[in-house]
Parts: C-alpha cells; structure tokens; sequence
C-alpha cells in the first residue's frame, strides 16, 4: 500500500497532508475529542474506584483507605497519596523495570495536582485530631496507553474520589473519654462519601504548524512540538496549565515558551467545554 509505506518513510509529511485539510488520519477534525467513557464503582475492594477510557487509553484508579498517625505538621488532616503505574503490556514502547520516563512525569503531574488543586478536605479525613485519621492510597494504573494518558489519568482519579465511601469509625474512647490506641473498629454499612471541594478536569492538546489538536493520539504526540494540558474545574475556573518538556530533541525545554498567548487561549476556551462534557460523564455515571 503507497499510502502506508510513504507514512512509514515520511510521518511528518504525511500527518501533515491531513492536518492542512483540517482533518486527522483517524478521520477526526483538529478540534474533536475521541470517545470517552467513565465506569465507576467497580472494584469491589476499594473505597472508591473509576475506570476512564478515552479513545484506545484507559485507566482504572482504585482508591484504598487505612488508618494512621496524623503528619506532626498538619495533625487535624489526613492524606491522599497517588502513585501512578505504567504496566509494561500498556504500550510497546514500555519496558518491564524502574518506572519509565513517562510515569514518573505522569507520578509527578498526579502529585503535584493532589497537592495544589484542593480536590477533597483532608480536615474530613481526621478521626480524633492529632491522633487518629485516614490515609487515601489512590493507585493509578495505566492499562493501555493509545495517546493523552494525562486526561484519563486526571478523569480516573477525580471519578474515584468522587465515588468513596469511608465507613463510620466506633467510638475510641474508653468510660473515662479517654482515647484507646489500637485498631478502631468501623460501621462497614454506615458510609459516607467525600466533600469534593473541586473538581478539575484535564483537556490536552498538541501543536503541529501552527495548528491545534486536541486529544492527540501516541502518534500525533511524537510528532507535535509540544503538547499543552490545561485543568478547568466544575465552575469553568483555570485551576492550570501544564506543559511538559518535549520528548523531541532540539526542542524548547517548556512547550510554553513556543506556544502563543493566542494558542494557549484557544487550548483554555475548548477545555471549558470539554471540561462540562467530563462533568457530565461523571455525574451520569455515579447517579447509575
């Protein structure tokens, strides 16, 4: 076949032929987002759990609480630690071992949202201040990565939290109202889920002469000159925008220093909508 062989010895060019017709090779316009689907709830084992699928990339987050020692810094909260795995059958280009280059960015991206964006109250995570309080382990596990693992990353995480339900911890204190260390006992049918103070959605894009994709597939990330993620929350705030290094050599460290005002404005307005659109998904599916 000509048309496969020229995008075997020429990808740019031929990417490219599409790209000034305003279309993809998948057959997409340069503006529109691949099917995505969000099913929440069904790891059975966990507190909370989402599977996000967008496109050929899905991602399950399953969310494990236990019980801790509050940190001495902030001892009426608890935590939420994610971790992000990259399963060696996720891609071709992932090798069993130390986590590749991509999951650690993905890891730090994950934690990094965790920590600024004010998702959940971790004030509600405190069972007796300064003494006793949950610990979230959200674990993140990229089951096949088919281009803009980010978004589903974000989706998944949100859509777990969204869907946790901690039990009603037993009273700790002996006749005295005195605290008894140990492991508390819990109401496992008395539940109550979280507050979500905040919930950002990601929207990625790549830029390709001049020209803005979004929801770029694996082929279309290796050959853009960047790729840009932006965070709207549930009230079309900008919670952030996020631009990795490039993986192509010779290019700009930040993706933002080659992109325009103009482009990151086009990248922001379109994650408004696509972050209704994800919203939409979530409440369908936890109201299911």
């Amino acid at each position: 076949n000509m048309a496969d062989t020229f995008k075997a010895l020429h990808p740019r060019e031929y990417f490219q032929r599409f790209v000034t017709e305003n279309v993809r090779p998948d057959g997409r316009e340069l503006n529109t987002f691949r099917r995505t689907t969000v099913n929440v709830g069904s790891i059975k084992t966990a507190a909370g759990s989402c599977l996000a699928r967008i496109g050929e990339t899905s991602v399950v987050c399953g969310i494990k609480a236990e019980f801790c020692d509050p940190q001495p810094a902030s001892p009426n909260s608890g935590w939420l630690v994610p971790n992000v795995t990259m399963s060696p059958m996720c891609a071709a280009h992932i090798r069993p071992g130390p986590p590749s280059e991509q999951a650690q960015s993905l890891a730090d991206f994950v934690l990094r949202l965790c920590e600024t964006s004010g998702i959940i109250d971790l004030a509600e995570l405190s069972v007796i201040p300064g003494k006793l309080c949950w610990v979230l382990y959200a674990d993140l596990v990229v089951l096949s990565a088919g281009g803009n693992v980010t978004d589903a990353c974000v989706l998944a995480l949100v859509g777990a939290l969204m869907n946790v339900r901690l039990p009603e911890v037993l009273d700790l204190t002996d006749e005295n109202g005195d605290y008894q260390p140990g492991i508390p006992s819990v109401a496992p049918d008395a539940t109550r889920p979280l507050t979500i103070l905040r919930a950002p959605l990601a929207a990625s894009f790549a830029y390709f002469d001049s020209h803005v994709i979004s929801d770029p597939t694996v082929e279309e990330e290796s050959l853009a000159a960047n790729t840009i993620t932006v965070l709207i929350d549930e009230g079309s705030l900008l919670c952030g925008v996020h631009a990795p290094s490039p993986a192509q050599a010779g290019q700009p460290d930040c993706a933002l220093a080659s992109a325009s005002q103009a482009v990151v404005a086009q990248c922001i307005t379109r994650a408004r909508q696509r972050s209704k659109e994800l919203l939409t998904l979530l409440k369908t599916a936890l109201s299911t």
